[in-house]
């Protein structure tokens, strides 16, 4: 399982070559209301806006073909903090499973100590644990849980039941769900869409027009920052995309 080298119920998703879509087939587009909006976000001044903060949480495999790929996880995650500090503040907790075993580290607020986190980690083999992956982030305290997860991914063999029933149960806590894409794998792409939709957050299939790296910085510019803070990300697909995931 490994990446590519290279509003609520909403329902849009991009596709690799950066057309959006509603996730189940309809060619979607931004209607005069929706331009009229990001047009107005455009001008303003993202420096005058209140400093913000937000808490990511950031699940990633680490069955044995992941191997080469925590290097460009880390740099991901290196620029994620890199493009939140002139809006606010980060906090990002890694969940990654492999082996048959889930590992849940701490908050962290420091990149260092993140990278310090993914260092320590080894490959192994194993089936998806998303599932598990994302009841370590029900919390019932609201000034600890997580506001937005990304879940990275290529495929998913589990329930989809029991992944449906916690994503309803980290919506009933306002937490959103980004899940993003490697491949065209029908299971994991039904699974993903689901969880988005259910919790509002937004869901996309990576490529070379919509890279990962640029969707990872949209969700931690706009949980920090909201969709103001969102117009510092440059690439327009990501951005219009994930502008489905405010609240109305």
């Amino acid at each position: 399982m490994s990446l590519r080298d290279n509003n609520k119920g909403k329902g849009l998703v991009v596709t690799p070559n950066g057309s959006v879509k509603k996730a189940y087939g309809a060619v979607a587009r931004p209607n005069a209301s929706g331009l009229e909006t990001l047009n107005k976000l455009a001008v303003r001044d993202v420096s005058t806006a209140t400093k913000g903060r937000g808490r990511i949480g950031f699940i990633i495999d680490a069955t044995a073909s992941r191997g080469s790929n925590w290097v460009e996880a880390q740099d991901i995650q290196a620029s994620m903090f890199r493009e939140v500090s002139a809006v606010g503040t980060m906090q990002l907790r890694l969940v990654h499973f492999g082996g048959g075993t889930t590992t849940a580290h701490e908050w962290k607020s420091n990149l260092d100590d993140v990278a310090a986190d993914m260092k320590r980690v080894s490959c192994m083999g194993g089936a998806t644990q998303i599932v598990e992956s994302l009841r370590s982030f029900d919390d019932a305290n609201e000034m600890t849980r997580a506001s937005s997860i990304i879940v990275i991914g290529d495929s998913f063999e589990e329930n989809l039941g029991d992944l449906e029933e916690i994503a309803k149960k980290l919506a009933s806590q306002k937490i959103k769900i980004f899940t993003f894409l490697d491949g065209n794998d029908s299971s994991a792409e039904k699974a993903f869409q689901s969880i988005s939709q259910i919790t509002g957050g937004a869901f996309a299939k990576f490529g070379a027009n919509m890279p990962l790296k640029d969707l990872c910085e949209g969700v931690a510019l706009l949980s920090v920052g909201g969709a103001q803070a969102l117009q510092r990300l440059k690439n327009p697909q990501a951005k219009t995309l994930l502008l489905t995931a405010q609240p109305k």
